[in-house]
């Protein structure tokens, strides 16, 4: 696809045993033909032995499947369907399997088309839009901490070092129902904007500025994602690590439903 260029990377990190982390995008180079535009997916499992990593995968399938499945719905509509498809298959798994307990998984999904971008999101998993005016992040962090720094009670500096800065308040997966978090408003984006989708294993130990520094020095997706790994691991890498990013070569050439 000449109007968006997409890449990722991903990194078991340097503590954890295995990597719980998944995304796709759709569509890539063989699929079939489908909606118009381009479905970014990231998830950040959560949960014992590989019953993270079933989450994750088990997320991102689902919301995928849906996406492709509905292809007459506005966008907005399929994909919180699909989150809560997703919360639906993984709670009941993890209810039906004694071993699976409290498995779930973050969840953000950023869909581009024509200029526009709509996204849904669940977890702390972060979705970001760079450009020429900086770096905004336009999803909101579903954790214990950021509920504290959203009433006040604690700084936003504060909560980098919080000993409960990990606790989420919300996940797919964890209970029978999920609130899910979606655009009211289609975002708007110009040529040679970037929307890059991580878990928190990134931002967690490479700051805004630092995401934003990489982006405006590479340019090219797949490199820009491989330098945010690495530097996240040479962070110290307490986490799975994982970068999923597009950059919008050129817009108004589709229009569809939103």
């Amino acid at each position: 696809m000449d109007w968006i260029t997409i890449g990722s990377a991903t990194d078991i990190g340097c503590v954890k045993e295995e990597n719980q982390d998944y995304h796709t995008w759709h569509p890539r180079e063989d699929d079939p033909p489908g909606r118009s535009g381009a479905l970014l997916i990231l998830a950040d499992g959560m949960g014992g032995h590989a019953d993270g990593a079933e989450a994750s995968r088990l997320a991102t399938a689902t919301l995928l499947d849906l996406y492709l499945s509905h292809e007459s719905d506005p966008v907005i509509n399929t994909l919180q369907r699909g989150f809560i498809e997703a919360n639906r298959i993984i709670f009941e798994k993890s209810a039906d399997m004694l071993t699976a307990k409290g498995m779930g998984t973050t969840l953000v999904a950023a869909h581009i088309m024509g200029g526009k971008m709509q996204f849904a999101h669940v977890g702390d998993s972060r979705g970001y839009l760079i450009n020429k005016t900086g770096i905004t992040q336009f999803t909101e962090d579903h954790s214990y901490v950021a509920s504290l720094v959203k009433a006040g009670v604690i700084a936003a500096e504060e909560a980098e070092d919080h000993p409960e800065s990990h606790v989420l308040t919300r996940a797919i997966g964890l209970q029978e129902s999920v609130m899910v978090d979606v655009s009211k408003q289609p975002l708007a984006l110009k040529k040679g904007d970037y929307v890059l989708l991580c878990c928190d294993g990134l931002w967690g130990v490479v700051p805004d500025e630092e995401i934003l520094a990489r982006v405006r020095q590479i340019g090219e997706p797949d490199e820009i994602s491989a330098k945010l790994v690495k530097q996240a691991v040479d962070n110290g890498g307490p986490d799975n690590i994982t970068v999923l990013i597009a950059r919008i070569n050129k817009t108004g050439w589709i229009s569809g439903l939103f």
